[in-house]
């Protein structure tokens, strides 16, 4: 497999994955899916990724700001900001010039992003159409998008999404936090009841709020005698929720919702996603890429091999050149598909 062809399969790939994830939250009133993944789904995680590879998918993306404004009171913006600087997602612009044109239909809303960094010439939202070929200029330009540095044509908020589906395991975490709140309390609940036990460092790794925040809410949350602390292993005290306290907000024992922390995840996609397609307008020898693959690979690792979900990535060190880039393109489709529940679409690239 060459460059091009990883190139094209990845982005198939992610834009399906994209479109099974929005769907699942509703993001057209007349879509739906026969199966859900079963994944219980990251709201700010899944709307940082859709800023970024999303661009490749201009309808989504303006669907996705559909769904945002439906569905806004469940969003937690300061934990996306906190994604966002723990993670350092390429999309900040693109995701504060999603929240302003939100937050202009929903004046309720408080969502701000100052202090972006607005580059002196604006360059285009959306970078390819679905033939791979360049999106002609709108002739006429959002004026949002055109206060980040983006250039789109005018986007409509088209009232199309619906609020999320409560029945699915999925929306666990936004039905969650439509009782109890947005604060890291829905967490630690979908946390707990989807694991055995946990401790505040790891549940705090898993959910992207501090231990600090993690230790005080769910010693908070033990007084209710639904979250229990455990025995000490070593000095980490654990703490559990039994499984017949479980209830039925989020767990399902005929079709228990699964957990993946899906910041890392996305955050390793978007580097692979963007570093390659530059290798390919770089158009190198085998040689060269072949250095930057083991580079990129390295870079990739503490993102995806992680202690809970570790994804193990490619480490045939005894191949080299063109052998080396063909093994680590097909391991790395091969991994991701199997992850994200998508088959990837092998048609070559037209050049």
């Amino acid at each position: 497999m060459l460059l091009p062809e990883f190139n094209y399969s990845l982005k198939k790939l992610l834009i399906e994955f994209l479109w099974r994830q929005w769907i699942q939250l509703g993001v057209h009133s007349s879509s739906s899916l026969e199966d859900g993944d079963g994944w219980i789904i990251d709201p700010e995680a899944l709307w940082l990724f859709t800023a970024g590879i999303g661009r490749e998918e201009p309808r989504l993306f303006d669907l996705s700001m559909d769904w945002l404004s439906e569905n806004a009171a469940f969003v937690n913006l300061p934990r996306l900001k906190s994604l966002q600087r723990q993670y350092g997602f390429a999309s900040e612009r693109t995701v504060a010039a999603m929240a302003e044109t939100v937050r202009n239909h929903n004046k309720r809303l408080k969502w701000h992003f100052p202090n972006i960094e607005i580059p002196a010439t604006p360059s285009p939202l959306f970078q390819l159409n679905p033939t791979d070929e360049p999106i002609p200029a709108a002739t006429a330009t959002d004026p949002v998008f055109a206060q980040f540095g983006l250039l789109r044509g005018p986007v409509e908020i088209r009232n199309l999404a619906r609020r999320f589906n409560y029945t699915l395991a999925e929306c666990a975490l936004l039905r969650l936090r439509a009782l109890i709140g947005l604060n890291a309390r829905a967490e630690i609940y979908a946390y707990l009841c989807t694991h055995t036990n946990g401790h505040p460092s790891g549940i705090a790794r898993e959910t992207g709020y501090s231990q600090k925040n993690i230790q005080d809410t769910i010693t908070d949350m033990s007084a209710a005698h639904i979250v229990f602390s455990a025995q000490l292993i070593g000095r980490k005290k654990i703490y559990l929720i039994n499984p017949h306290d479980r209830g039925t907000l989020l767990y399902n024992h005929q079709n228990p919702p699964c957990w993946i922390c899906w910041p890392p995840l996305f955050r390793a996609l978007e580097i692979l996603f963007l570093q390659c397609r530059e290798l390919e307008e770089k158009n190198t020898s085998d040689l060269f890429l072949s250095g930057k693959l083991r580079e990129l690979n390295e870079q990739l690792r503490p993102l995806l091999e992680r202690e809970e979900n570790p994804i193990m990535l490619f480490s045939e060190s005894d191949l080299t050149g063109e052998a080396f880039n063909a093994a680590f393109f097909e391991n790395l489709l091969a991994l991701f598909s199997s992850r994200l529940n998508v088959q990837p679409d092998n048609e070559p690239k037209n050049k």
